[in-house]
């Protein structure tokens, strides 16, 4: 089964890593949380893993912005 679009609720840890791992498949992720700020911040999160996974070689620099470019956050 292949997945085109995942919706996520809540921009906590878990949260965050489910949106990178269905992003890094792919899929479009929407990521749903109570306030801007913390959708903010788990973009700023995933960021920073992406970064440092591109670091350790683990990922390439495009891959890590098409992750992120897939990843959208909105306010409940």
């Amino acid at each position: 089964m292949v997945f085109q679009k995942v919706g996520v609720l809540g921009s906590g840890i878990m949260g965050s890593g489910i949106a990178e791992v269905a992003a890094a498949t792919g899929a479009t992720v929407i990521v749903r949380s109570r306030s801007h700020a913390t959708t903010d911040a788990m973009l700023a999160t995933m960021a920073k893993s992406l970064a440092k996974q591109v670091d350790k070689g683990k990922r390439s620099a495009e891959d890590a912005e098409a992750i992120i470019a897939r990843v959208s956050g909105r306010r409940t």
